[in-house]
């Protein structure tokens, strides 16, 4: 049904391209509608399997369109009682009641657990968690506070591209980032695993552009799933003045 639509319509369209719903909605159709010319000129030209080929193309952009404006939504399931602010005041998120924290040097980020051996054992390079153990890693702040790094590019997009290849290094990625919208709020997340625990890390855009949540969770071998609302409620309470 698409594909008819596709010949039908978009054919005809001059281009152009609209934003919509969140930042990550960008509609350009100029490069389907070249495609969909090129398709008409091979059948015009008696070449159906090649403008078949690029209807196909021209499919599949506008399912990656449609993937980028229509995400699920996401909202807060666990009830949160602990409250971290920041120094300067202007980070805020909760966490679980009767939890360990700890805060890094710099400020800007902080671990929390089930108990303080979880808080430790997440601050080493291949964390071990024992069953009904779970933890919580919080770094906040600008694109390059965060990173570590100046980056061209401040988008949700890159930053999640950073934090995927920083740990493709070390652990074992399962899929790549799921988009959605956290309590009306653009977000990604990917699973990933290290020998001795299972893992998410979520990234919410706090501030279009400016400001980020990185919420990575962790939990004993098996026992991520009834972790993972949990750190999605954590995430989902993360907020930044400015």
């Amino acid at each position: 049904m698409r594909k008819v639509i596709v010949i039908c319509c978009f054919t005809l369209l001059m281009p152009f391209a609209i934003s919509a719903q969140n930042s990550l909605c960008q509609i350009e159709l100029s490069g389907i509608t070249a495609t969909l010319t090129r398709a008409q000129a091979a059948a015009a030209r008696g070449e159906p399997d090649q403008a078949l080929a690029l209807i196909a193309l021209a499919d599949e952009a506008l399912s990656v369109i449609e993937s980028r404006c229509n995400l699920p939504i996401v909202s807060s399931e666990v009830e949160l009682e602990e409250r971290f602010v920041s120094g300067d005041g202007g980070f805020e998120i909760q966490y679980p009641a009767a939890w360990a924290i700890t805060q890094s040097a710099n400020g800007n980020s902080i671990v929390v657990g089930t108990d303080s051996a979880a808080v430790d054992t997440l601050q080493t390079a291949e964390p071990t968690l024992n069953p009904g153990q779970q933890g919580v890693l919080i770094v906040f702040g600008t694109p390059a506070a965060i990173t570590g790094t100046q980056p061209a590019d401040p988008s949700l997009d890159a930053v999640i591209r950073y934090f995927q290849a920083q740990l493709a290094s070390l652990y074992l990625m399962r899929g790549g980032p799921q988009y959605f919208l956290l309590e009306g709020r653009l977000a990604a997340q990917f699973d990933f695993a290290g020998t001795g625990f299972d893992g998410l890390m979520i990234v919410v855009e706090l501030v279009e552009g400016r400001q980020y949540a990185v919420v990575a969770g962790a939990a004993a071998k098996g026992e991520l799933e009834d972790f993972r609302a949990t750190v999605e409620s954590m995430a989902a309470s993360a907020t930044q003045e400015g």
